[in-house]
């Protein structure tokens, strides 16, 4: 069942590094309010304000467009060390949802899930598909794959 107003594309997941202070910095110094920003990036009218008050935490596709309004890079908003990023790191830093980059793959979500979560292996193939559309090397790919195949049970890629 589809819900109303929710686009299947959409992504559900929140990220992890999201800077509100930054956000609001940025937005205050292009003379909007979080309302006016979140009209013309096309979110609700109370959805900016509560992510910079730490209530609420922004999905990939929400911030993309609020990055893209602000005219920053979704890395300026989210901060993640690259030493610690995992494939979910940098999948949201080129502001790409789970769905997206799976149709860019050729592959289905659920199989990029699986890799994501570091629960199947990586084929030699997927790295270089990776590597391509998140603009990195097959190496940080690898890397980023090995921290989520490393995590301890119970905590997300």
């Amino acid at each position: 069942m589809v819900r109303r107003g929710v686009d299947a594309r959409m992504s559900r997941s929140v990220m992890r590094g999201f800077r509100p202070q930054k956000l609001q910095e940025l937005r205050a110094g292009r003379g909007l309010s979080p309302a006016e920003l979140g009209r013309v990036s096309g979110l609700g009218r109370g959805t900016v304000a509560q992510w910079e008050i730490g209530r609420t935490s922004p999905t990939v596709d929400a911030l993309a467009r609020v990055a893209a309004q602000l005219d920053v890079s979704i890395g300026e908003l989210v901060s993640v060390p690259v030493e610690e990023r995992t494939l979910v790191d940098w999948r949201i830093l080129v502001g790409l949802t789970q769905p997206q980059l799976a149709q860019r793959m050729g592959i289905s979500t659920a199989a990029l899930s699986s890799v994501e979560r570091g629960d199947v292996r990586l084929t030699p193939e997927r790295a270089l598909l990776l590597a391509e559309h998140l603009g990195i090397s097959t190496i940080d790919v690898r890397k980023a794959y090995s921290r989520a195949r490393s995590r301890p049970a119970g905590s997300p890629p």
